[in-house]
């Protein structure tokens, strides 16, 4: 997937069923836009499913597409929500507007292997989703879960033609290196809270047990971790036999709830 144009196209092409999809949330919640996208930590954009093509045609032809605040490497975002209100997204929402959005948030997820951004907009004199969010976000979470698992075989064809974003944005703004704390300050401030032990035990495991630790974290199975890092079954286990060991758990829960801990620290 080389031009925007090619973004667009399969955008229309698929804009039936994303409307169908996306009809929940427009009922329910008055979500008027829903964009999900989704980049890999290699900087690859490999899909932006969008609930108005004539929106994004629009900032296409414009190239407003380029203030978009999420087109960059994913090692700059960390799981959570964002709102609509950084200096880029203001001009985007002024022209928004005419396309019956003014305001919105984004749910971002972060894998090991891609993030993921679940884009809500709507009419803030109609509904403020951002407040109907902090009040009750079972609806959002529970729609981007619906809304990936619908389009699992449209997100596997559009895997294969990912394209770097260096080649989509002009000014080549796909930078992996935006972290404004740096190693130094991140373990000097973790000190400060306690959490001594943590670095420890995050210090005793090597690369590979780290990769199999956050599979098992994110969900997999000791088959499907092995298929990732193409190793056997039993190897990963050997792996994770280790981990238990280095950090004097009793059980894979216990290694689950450690491991979590370690990584929300972003210790690895």
């Amino acid at each position: 997937m080389k031009k925007w144009e090619e973004i667009l196209n399969y955008n229309i092409k698929h804009s039936d069923k994303v409307k169908l999809l996306t009809k929940p949330i427009k009922d329910y919640l008055n979500i008027t836009y829903f964009a999900y996208l989704r980049i890999d930590f290699d900087g690859h954009y490999v899909t932006l499913l969008n609930s108005r093509p004539d929106w994004l045609e629009f900032c296409i032809q414009t190239k407003l597409i380029l203030l978009d605040p999420y087109l960059n490497h994913p090692k700059c975002y960390q799981s959570g929500i964002s709102l609509w209100e950084c200096p880029n997204a203001e001009e985007i929402l002024k022209h928004m507007k005419s396309f019956n959005s003014d305001h919105g948030f984004c749910l971002i997820e972060r894998s090991n292997e891609y993030i993921d951004f679940f884009c809500f907009g709507g009419v803030k004199s109609i509904s403020n989703i951002k407040e109907h969010y902090i009040n009750n976000s079972l609806p959002f979470k529970s729609f981007k879960n619906y809304f990936k698992n619908e389009n699992k075989s449209i997100l596997s064809q559009l895997d294969k033609q990912s394209s770097p974003l260096s080649k989509l944005i002009e000014n080549n703004t796909c930078k992996p290196d935006c972290n404004n704390f740096p190693e130094s300050k991140k373990f000097s401030y973790l000190l400060s809270l306690g959490f001594e032990a943590e670095i420890e035990k995050a210090k005793k495991l090597s690369k590979r047990e780290k990769q199999c630790i956050k599979y098992l974290v994110d969900g997999k199975t000791a088959k499907e971790s092995a298929a990732l890092l193409r190793l056997s079954p039993r190897t990963v286990e050997f792996y994770l036999e280790n981990i238990k060991n280095k950090l004097f758990c009793v059980n894979k829960q216990q290694v689950y709830s450690v491991g979590k801990l370690l990584i929300d620290l972003e210790l690895f």
